[in-house]
């Protein structure tokens, strides 16, 4: 379908909200850490065009264990795994 193919859609992984006053805002800096209203084991709201479309896990990397027993990491990446797709939109 080359039809589809020019379609962009703006996808967001949403790991957590928070509130705060726009004098913390502006003195924020680089590496600032922000804390979320979730933890690192609740479920990421992924979002196509501002609707969310699905929910999922945030994995941070992989490992492999070699027949040494040696582990070693194979990727450094952030990335989601898609748990449930929505069918309707949630509010």
């Amino acid at each position: 379908m080359p039809t589809l193919d020019k379609v962009s859609v703006d996808i967001q992984v949403v790991l957590g909200n928070t509130w705060m006053p726009v004098h913390q805002v502006l003195r924020l800096g680089r590496g600032a850490i922000i804390e979320l209203d979730s933890s690192e084991d609740d479920e990421v709201h992924i979002l196509a065009n501002n609707l969310p479309v699905a929910r999922g896990t945030v994995i941070t990397a992989v490992y492999a264990l070699d027949s040494l027993g040696n582990v070693w990491k194979l990727m450094d990446h952030l990335g989601q795994k898609w748990l449930r797709v929505t069918a309707e939109r949630e509010d």
